[in-house]
């Protein structure tokens, strides 16, 4: 494993240049340094163009204020994800069931029932 400062030499070294696009991001690759930094000696680089490309496809997600940035063309829903949303949908249903039934009569007293912010509870609201 390289230290930051000889990952920092071996980045600057091999990397011509990152092009972002709107639906990928593009490394351009300084071919005889690649070669020079992974065999280790100034080898001439017989064989290999000057450059090469890697493309890496990419989408924005906005979360909240957060930006998140997923790379590739994987799906963002997971296993856990998915629980993670059935979660939330049912915690609501049960705040709207107790907000109908009486026993809860505003967020203020659902918030205090189950320990989160009354801000959390308007968020999740809409799922109901």
């Amino acid at each position: 494993m390289r230290i930051a400062a000889d990952r920092t030499h071996f980045l600057k070294s091999v990397i011509d240049r990152v092009i972002i696009q709107q639906t990928h991001v593009e490394v351009r690759l300084c071919m005889p340094a690649l070669v020079n930094e992974i065999l280790g000696s100034d080898l001439p680089g017989i064989g290999f163009p000057p450059f090469a490309s890697v493309e890496c496809p990419f989408r924005h997600v906005q979360q909240g204020r957060a930006l998140r940035l997923i790379v590739g063309n994987t799906s963002i829903t997971t296993d856990a994800s998915r629980q993670a949303i059935l979660k939330t949908i049912a915690r609501a249903r049960q705040w709207y069931e107790q907000i109908t039934t009486g026993k809860a009569t505003n967020i203020a007293q659902l918030a205090a029932i189950d320990g989160v912010s009354p801000r959390f509870i308007r968020m999740q609201m809409k799922l109901v």
